[in-house]
């Protein structure tokens, strides 16, 4: 589970488990997006986030996360857009 910014995709915060899937600790996520870390292609993000701003979510998409160590995570992805005071951000689980 995570919580990022949807203007610009950095985590703004994740849990301990995605934390351990990924080899990566809360502080290497924090700020920085999946793009930049290369946990998720560029194209599968950008449909993703299509999908996201059409619908106002994601239901149960099949998604490829990348962990540190190489190792390819298959996660069943659901997203919602929410709001945390001014900003629109995006709550994301990811079931692997």
């Amino acid at each position: 589970m995570f919580i990022s910014d949807l203007r610009n995709g950095e985590f703004l915060d994740v849990n301990f488990a995605f934390c351990r899937m990924l080899g990566l600790s809360r502080e290497e996520l924090i700020g920085r997006s999946s793009t930049d870390l290369g946990i998720i292609s560029s194209e599968e993000r950008q449909y993703l986030f299509e999908k996201l701003n059409n619908d106002g979510h994601v239901l149960n998409e099949d998604a490829k996360f990348h962990s540190r160590n190489g190792k390819l995570h298959y996660v069943l992805y659901s997203a919602e857009v929410i709001s945390l005071g001014d900003r629109q951000c995006v709550l994301s689980t990811g079931i692997d």
